[in-house]
């Protein structure tokens, strides 16, 4: 009887604690910075990956400044263009079905899971 309880509880906080875009689709998202060379990604002057792989980074951080560096060509800095996660929008029925929804929706916010991007980058690289 202990253990039905106590599993209850656990099923609530886990559904109160988990909004629907983080559920849905995770809070990162795969992408890949296409160029004509190989070079390296940085995010605020972080490397996190090479170019022409596929590389992992977190949705909240998708609003970061981006640099792509390849031996004999410019950098090219730029930020990624921004959207709203459609599963994000799944919140606001919820919101007024149980009461959840707002809380949902700011687990989503401050995960970043309301945020994506396209899956491939095109990088125009000029040479030097």
């Amino acid at each position: 009887m202990i253990k039905s309880i106590v599993l209850g509880i656990l099923c609530i906080i886990i559904i109160i604690t988990t909004g629907c875009a983080t559920m849905f689709t995770g809070t990162k998202q795969k992408i890949t910075f296409n160029t004509i060379a190989e070079g390296t990604v940085y995010q605020n002057l972080s490397m996190i990956g090479k170019t022409n792989q596929v590389i992992k980074v977190r949705r909240k951080d998708l609003v970061k400044l981006y640099t792509v560096k390849a031996e004999g060509y410019h950098d090219k800095q730029f930020e990624l263009d921004i959207r709203t996660n459609p599963a994000f929008y799944l919140n606001l029925p919820l919101c007024f079905a149980f009461g959840c929804g707002i809380i949902w929706a700011y687990v989503d916010v401050a995960y970043g899971a309301q945020l994506k991007t396209d899956k491939i980058i095109n990088v125009e690289m000029v040479k030097k």
